[in-house]
């Protein structure tokens, strides 16, 4: 996917040629194709294309009337989005997912958002309102940062086109980097540079020449229930779902169009999650001829079995097994012996220009990043989130509060029911459904 950038001088002089130069340098990481620009009286959009985009002429995306979008996207059930938009399937093979986007603007305005899916982040600028709009994917999986100068507005998918600015103070935000380094989630909108906003997932932003506004457009809690007939049903309905937004997302095939193809990789450790990932994105692959690129990390030297060994978890065995029964998946083992836990650190401070949590697993991330790139693979899959998701096995139960409610009784019900459902120990269950909220309540009344 590309990155975007803007600056918009908002005092109707024109765009300093030697900034927007600055910016679109600082993005030279992001591929080897040259940036594409379009500038307006005051204003300049560029976007730097990834080596995962297979058409590098489709940004931006211009209308006569006087639209102008720049957008990282991969949509997911485009054939959805067409049927509401009305655009036949000779059109849409044409149809880049910018062009898209466009066209749901054009029919929805600010409220195109709510039928857009998969990954994406675009900005549009109307001329005839003056008036620029961002907006960012439900999920957070793309990223979006912004300054407010005193007479100018910039924008960029990573901080870095920010920072290579000289007129944004980096003066650090020593509040958010303490809550970074503790595992504090924070609000989304602020980063480690006073200066430097972040447009948080599932919020859109629409600027004009006297105002900002700043909206959250979508809740999960909002969305509509299901009612099916089984629980086959579900099922069903969940992998239609399940296996579009993995397919959707596999790299890209050669196009002809002198872009390279790149291979598809995922981190693969030995939970439902990424191993779920591995069932429906290798089947997918093999149809096209390829292997899934998988790579797990594994501990450096001598360990335990296990956890209650003492040691560190060894992964690579269970990864071997989904390699093993799924097929078609090329499995490497990354130890990380050469790579640090500083220089991890590092690296994920020169990725992210800000700390990031839990430091501890930077050295290998980066390391099964760099095996990634190594091998080709342009589109890697992370499971990230997937404990939250596929691997849920519902909430614990608060037995204190059952037994102070209810009695032993009630307690050791609901004890019995949640090892059936998850498989758990008894002493894992007491600890996460006894012992985890005492403590809660017991720093709750500690001043």
């Amino acid at each position: 996917m590309n990155a975007l950038f803007g600056l918009w001088q908002r005092d109707g002089a024109p765009v300093d040629p030697t900034h927007l130069s600055r910016m679109a340098a600082s993005l030279d990481f992001w591929g080897t194709e040259p940036p594409a620009f379009w500038h307006g009286d005051s204003l300049a959009l560029g976007s730097r294309l990834g080596p995962t985009d297979p058409t590098p002429s489709a940004q931006p995306v211009h209308h006569p009337a006087g639209l102008t979008l720049i957008a990282s996207a991969r949509l997911i059930h485009r054939g959805e989005l067409v049927g509401e938009l009305s655009i036949s399937p000779a059109e849409l093979s044409a149809l880049t997912d910018g062009q898209l986007i466009l066209a749901a603007w054009q029919r929805w305005g600010v409220d195109c958002v709510h039928h857009l899916n998969g990954d994406w982040h675009f900005a549009l600028w109307d001329e005839a309102a003056r008036r620029l709009f961002l907006a960012r994917d439900q999920h957070g999986t793309s990223g979006f940062y912004y300054h407010r100068g005193h007479n100018f507005f910039a924008f960029a998918s990573t901080q870095k086109p920010l920072l290579a600015l000289p007129t944004i103070p980096q003066q650090p935000n020593l509040a958010r980097i303490a809550q970074s380094i503790s595992g504090v989630m924070g609000d989304g909108s602020q980063t480690g540079y006073t200066h430097i906003n972040r447009l948080p997932p599932a919020h859109w932003l629409m600027l004009d020449a006297d105002d900002l506004r700043v909206e959250r457009y979508w809740y999960p809690e909002n969305n509509p229930e299901v009612h099916l007939t089984n629980d086959g049903a579900y099922v069903e309905a969940f992998l239609h779902h399940y296996r579009a937004a993995v397919e959707s997302r596999l790299a890209v095939p050669s196009t002809g169009s002198g872009h390279a193809a790149g291979k598809t990789g995922l981190m693969l450790s030995g939970g439902l999650d990424s191993g779920s990932l591995a069932a429906l994105a290798a089947p997918a692959l093999a149809q096209r001829g390829e292997m899934l690129h998988a790579f797990t990390s594994i501990p450096v030297g001598q360990t335990a079995a296990d956890l209650a060994g003492g040691g560190p978890l060894d992964e690579g065995p269970l990864a071997e097994a989904i390699a093993d029964a799924i097929g078609h998946i090329h499995l490497t083992p990354v130890g990380a012996a050469d790579f640090s836990p500083l220089a991890g650190m590092e690296r994920m401070l020169w990725v992210h220009d800000e700390p990031t949590y839990p430091a501890g697993n930077s050295y290998w991330l980066a390391a099964i990043q760099m095996a990634a790139r190594d091998a080709g693979v342009t589109t890697l899959f992370s499971g990230t989130a997937g404990n939250d998701t596929v691997s849920w096995r519902g909430a614990s139960p608060d037995l204190t509060g059952l037994l102070w409610r209810k009695g032993s009784g009630e307690a050791v019900d609901a004890l019995r029911r949640m090892q059936r459902r998850t498989g758990l120990s008894p002493v894992a269950l007491l600890w996460a459904g006894a012992a985890k909220p005492l403590l809660r309540r017991i720093r709750g009344r500690i001043p």
